[in-house]
């Protein structure tokens, strides 16, 4: 503070000065923070060490071994990348300036011309910057920690519900029934120990967070007005942007945590996920082949007859046109180039100026694009037709749904009652095995699915700016204008079928409301109450666990690679 004031007016000096500010000012409150809510934190730590939240099996630990891995990978790629930082600042003064300086610009009692005094002065500020690094470190691990391990706690509750058995009424059911009610009781105990836990967490640092948010932005912005002044070739210049990314990891890792809490390159990319996620693969295949998803007759065939054609024809229009494409760009050279080039500008160890060269080379570039298009095309149809499998199975529920017979008074009831019954408990563990298909397509591919968003952004964009300035009578301009069509067709496809997913599942709660539910008896009422609080969320398709796909996604990021464009095409 006391050098800001003595420098004010130098914005070199006022922006380097205001970052240091910045951070140290944010960690002064972290500090404070934690040790004013010191009582707090020993609160948590014995809920943590609770009964409540033991683990009670091999299971249960391996989910906190699993939490405790993912927060402990990313606070230590921060220490890091904090002590890189604190690195790149200390030898900063080694190779920038010429004359002797300290790491950082700020008041210090002793000169930097006279040599002992420089050695204590660089020993000091190089020390708190160090510690002050690994101070943000410790006490950010135990908030966030904390956080996490709610997040494995809500996991455990899961896994408790889902080892909920299943009833034979065949053999003795009063302790089966005990037994599981005995399990939903301990659920609700442990859910409202994590709503207090929770809460104990918030109560204690929520100042603290309220702090990174806001100081973030503070930081971020000094930091990002500091790199324009400096000279990018300088050690001072990686220095700071390394502290940048610090920063926004940093601020990452909290949004992160609540994120969790809450809703606890591309063709290489796509075929890595693909092959990485091979076994998922196989548990998908085996799911689609199983009895709870075999059609139960000709009405179910041609549900999933008709939504296979619908997938089948989208994919074969992308197919066809990728090949028209890879055609274009093939007919390039011979009609736009007059002296012999190949079809792409890249490094090739053969020579276009020898014939036969060039037709190795030529038949290399052609073929690696046309298989890459098959890949794209292989990987792609995998993706997109297990989601529309999942939508024809919420078909055939609905076609379920549909057939409850309404029940004759004058004649036997009580078998009516039974059969329509049975059709809704059917129904019903239907649903919760396209449930748990689309959640494993997402967890499977969702790298590849937010992949394929970002990566359109660019792809778009760029091929957009290209247009401009190729002749458009060259076969180069309709090559590029067919390749950019077949990206937008593949992100179409892409997001229509999450949307169909989502628009097929919000319309089964309706169907539930359509069928002849006043005609039956208490248990079936019940029943389809909590079918349809279930069923009123909607099955949704997220790239990356966070973007839903949808038309509205699709709007979106045609609007961003416009926007890109735009700024790119005013500065060129």
């Amino acid at each position: 503070m006391i050098y800001i004031v003595q420098v004010w007016g130098d914005l070199d000096a006022v922006s380097q000065a205001s970052y240091l500010l910045f951070t140290q000012a944010c960690l002064c409150l972290k500090v404070t923070i934690f040790q004013i809510n010191i009582d707090m934190l020993k609160e948590l730590l014995r809920l943590m060490d609770g009964e409540t939240f033991k683990p009670g099996n091999d299971v249960h630990e391996k989910i906190l071994k699993l939490q405790a891995a993912r927060i402990k990978r990313l606070l230590l790629a921060f220490m890091v990348s904090s002590q890189i930082t604190c690195g790149l600042w200390a030898m900063k003064p080694l190779f920038d300036d010429a004359d002797r300086k300290f790491p950082f610009d700020m008041w210090m009692p002793v000169s930097p011309e006279k040599a002992v005094q420089y050695y204590i002065g660089y020993a000091f500020q190089l020390g708190t910057i160090c510690i002050s690094a690994y101070m943000y470190f410790g006490v950010d691990s135990v908030v966030f920690s904390s956080v996490i391990f709610g997040c494995a706690q809500i996991d455990i509750i899961k896994e408790k519900i889902m080892s909920i058995t299943s009833i034979d009424r065949k053999r003795g059911t009063k302790e089966a029934l005990s037994q599981n009610y005995d399990k939903l009781v301990d659920c609700i105990k442990h859910h409202q120990a994590i709503v207090q836990f929770t809460e104990l967490v918030e109560n204690a640092y929520h100042p603290y967070l309220l702090f990174q948010l806001v100081g973030s932005v503070g930081i971020i912005c000094m930091s990002a007005l500091r790199i324009l002044v400096v000279d990018w070739r300088s050690m001072q210049f990686f220095s700071i942007l390394t502290y940048v990314s610090v920063m926004i990891s940093q601020l990452f890792v909290c949004c992160w945590c609540g994120h969790e809490l809450t809703a606890t390159a591309c063709l290489c990319l796509k075929v890595t996920i693909f092959q990485i996620n091979i076994d998922m693969l196989k548990e998908l295949l085996r799911l689609m082949d199983g009895e709870t998803f075999k059609p139960g007759n000709d009405v179910h065939e041609k549900i999933l007859k008709l939504q296979a054609a619908r997938i089948k024809r989208l994919l074969l229009a992308f197919m066809v046109s990728s090949q028209i494409t890879c055609g274009l760009w093939a007919m390039k050279p011979l009609f736009d180039d007059a002296d012999r080039k190949f079809p792409f500008d890249m490094w090739m160890p053969v020579s276009p100026e020898k014939a036969v060269q060039y037709y190795i080379g030529y038949a290399f570039q052609l073929g690696t694009i046309c298989i890459s298009a098959y890949m794209y095309f292989g990987v792609d149809s995998v993706v997109f037709s297990s989601v529309i499998f999942g939508c024809a199975q919420i078909d055939i529920i609905k076609e379920k749904i549909m057939s409850i017979t309404s029940i004759d008074r004058k004649r036997g009831t009580k078998e009516a009652l039974s059969q329509n019954y049975d059709k809704l408990v059917d129904c019903i563990k239907h649903h919760q095995a396209i449930v748990q298909f689309t959640e494993l397509v997402e967890n499977a591919y969702h790298p590849y699915l937010l992949f394929q968003l970002v990566g359109s952004v660019g792809i778009i964009c760029m091929s957009a700016l290209r247009i401009l300035v190729v002749d458009w009578r060259s076969m180069q301009f309709f090559s590029i204008l067919t390749y950019v069509s077949v990206m937008i067709s593949q992100l179409f496809v892409c997001c229509w079928c999450g949307h169909e997913l989502t628009a097929t599942s919000e319309d089964l709660h309706t169907v539930l409301y359509k069928c002849i539910w006043y005609e039956q008896d208490v248990k079936f009422k019940r029943e389809l109450c909590f079918a349809m609080m279930r069923i009123s969320r909607p099955l949704v398709l997220r790239a990356g666990h966070y973007i839903i796909l949808s038309r509205q996604t699709f709007v979106a990021i045609l609007r961003m690679s416009y926007s890109y464009f735009a700024v790119l095409n005013q500065t060129t």
